[in-house]
């Protein structure tokens, strides 16, 4: 009877180490949950080798309405060590999880996802002593051809972009390593994790140091390659005060903070984040930027960044609000911004631009060439906002001593400005060889250097809009081929192609008051009073010859025409 036992226990020993019996009873456990839980639960063979490894091979598990929970070709385990005193652990040298797809969803109208029933079953009984926390350990997880499909029906569907409440991750594979549970936390890194989403990203590498909590998404020594960006970062991290609730929030309450380095996105990409950004498809070049914030009203510091072939933008910026850019408050600090014609022209900017991609620049503009600004400021509303800075162009230099200030006119619907200082003379515009004609479309205006005070009530940019009122000095200004010396503004007024001024020249060639207005549009219209103390019209070229004659005279001058030799009038 004892050898008879021997034999017994020794063939029990040795059948529970067979792949067939231990299939038999793991089908054998799948068929009581499937009688318990109402659904279907199969495995097509388990091998369990001394209580360290274990495979499962064709694992498929139902959810509440039926459909597919998890499915999997195979799933591989090894077990490191484990201990169910206090503390409770289980230690996995190695998972691998294999052609498998995974799918949580929340049904329309149900308020619980579809593996409710799972948890309810073995959820807590009577006993509502505390349980003791059990932490699970993982050197490595392999994935390979894993799609995981996440959804919630009883979300808006998003038209553009990533839907976090409807992902459907496809094709997932790569490897994570020193996974640890602990609590609501995991730790672990990823190497060379990549998948589609059904949205149309396309994640090709995401390596990095990972935690994740209900508050936290933190990747350390982070390398992202998109479809056609490549992100490195010290550390990018994701926090929701509130939870993954904030998600369904992103742009508002999704907040970041990292410091990326040497690195090259495309707005295509971004877009899937962005979706106000859909359509543009631009690369930009990040040599350095720390962020911090939620993308509405986010901080951008220490930047440097390129792109297109002339633009480059350095210093510390806020992102304005795109979902309320009318109370949006920004702060932009530029230590550098440059851009050219051919950079702007080249922009896509359909998202912003009524049914065009392209802006174009006006032609009289192409002069412009690169344009750079230096020791730039933007601080305030959209809508109510102090600007200054250093601007050096083909088409000239401005600058300001102490900034303009621009009001958007809630009546007009046009953004009025002034200095910010209201009294005295101060250099609230400083030119230096700016080309008048290359602005005005003027082939009798040229160059001018000097300095305008502009007064409260200017108002618009464009020809049809401008009301520039202003008062200053010029030290020189070229009209009709001559350069005039020391102008002095006492008042003027540039608006709807007219300019009206009363203006004081000492020039070597000219001492005169002049008071009233020059009509620039169409055929000009000079009608003004003058007092000339002293002028010699051949040196300002306005006759040919050397004719010295010194002419001194007052007048009054209503005249029409483009030239000398067309001009019409009293």
């Amino acid at each position: 009877m004892i050898e008879l036992i021997l034999v017994v226990l020794i063939f029990i020993a040795f059948a529970v180490r067979t792949s067939w019996f231990q299939t038999y009873i793991a089908q054998q456990a799948a068929e009581y949950l499937s009688s318990e839980w109402g659904k279907d639960v199969k495995i097509d063979k388990l091998d369990f080798l001394f209580f360290d490894q274990l495979d499962i091979n064709g694992i498929y598990v139902q959810d509440s309405k039926v459909d597919t929970l998890l499915s999997a070709q195979n799933i591989s385990v090894s077990i490191g060590d484990w201990s169910l005193n206090d503390p409770m652990f289980v230690k996995l040298d190695n998972i691998l999880l294999s052609d498998a797809t995974v799918k949580i969803k929340k049904y329309k109208g149900d308020t619980v996802f579809n593996f409710q029933y799972i948890v309810d079953y073995f959820g807590p009984s009577e006993d509502t002593s505390a349980s003791k926390p059990f932490d699970v350990i993982a050197d490595k997880l392999t994935l390979n051809n894993v799609n995981f499909l996440y959804q919630d029906q009883n979300a808006e569907k998003v038209e553009h972009g990533v839907d976090y409440s409807n992902l459907y991750v496809k094709k997932m594979g790569g490897e994570i390593n020193s996974f640890s549970l602990k609590g609501d936390s995991i730790q672990t890194n990823l190497v060379g994790l990549h998948f589609y989403d059904q949205s149309g990203l396309h994640l090709k590498n995401l390596t990095a140091q990972c935690l994740y909590s209900p508050n936290i998404i933190s990747l350390k020594k982070l390398n992202l390659q998109l479809a056609n960006s490549t992100l490195n970062a010290n550390y990018f991290e994701l926090l929701t005060p509130n939870g993954s609730e904030d998600f369904s929030d992103f742009l508002n309450k999704v907040r970041f903070n990292s410091e990326i380095r040497n690195s090259k996105i495309s707005l295509a990409d971004v877009s899937y984040f962005v979706p106000q950004m859909w359509g543009m498809d631009d690369d930009v070049t990040i040599k350095n930027c720390d962020l911090k914030g939620v993308v509405n009203g986010m901080r951008l510091k220490n930047t440097k960044i390129s792109m297109l072939n002339q633009t480059k933008i350095e210093g510390n910026f806020q992102i304005p609000n795109l979902d309320d850019l009318d109370n949006a408050f920004v702060d932009e600090r530029i230590t550098l911004f440059q851009t050219s014609v051919s950079d702007i022209e080249q922009l896509n900017l359909s998202p912003f631009l009524d049914g065009q991609k392209y802006f174009n620049v006006p032609n009289n503009l192409d002069v412009a060439n690169v344009v750079r600004l230096t020791d730039g400021h933007f601080t305030g509303l959209i809508s109510d906002f102090v600007v200054d800075g250093d601007i050096t162009s083909g088409l000239g230099n401005v600058s300001s001593e102490n900034g303009l200030k621009f009001t958007k006119n809630e009546n007009d619907g046009l953004y009025h400005y002034q200095g910010t200082i209201a009294d005295g003379i101060t250099k609230d515009v400083i030119v230096e060889n700016l080309d008048l004609g290359a602005l005005t479309s003027n082939s009798m205006l040229g160059k001018t250097t000097g300095y305008l005070k502009i007064k409260k009530g200017t108002k618009g940019f464009s020809p049809k809009d401008i009301n520039l009122l202003f008062a200053g000095r010029f030290t020189s200004t070229t009209l009709n081929g001559y350069t005039y010396n020391n102008i002095n503004i006492r008042e003027g007024q540039y608006n709807n192609d007219r300019f009206t001024g009363n203006i004081d020249i000492d020039d070597d060639n000219l001492a005169l008051n002049y008071d009233g207005y020059i009509d620039f549009k169409n055929d000009l219209i000079f009608n003004f009073d003058i007092k000339i103390d002293s002028s010699y019209l051949c040196k300002m070229k306005l006759f040919d010859g050397d004719l010295a004659t010194k002419l001194k005279t007052k007048m009054s001058v209503n005249l029409t025409g483009t030239s000398l030799d067309k001009i019409v009038g009293d």
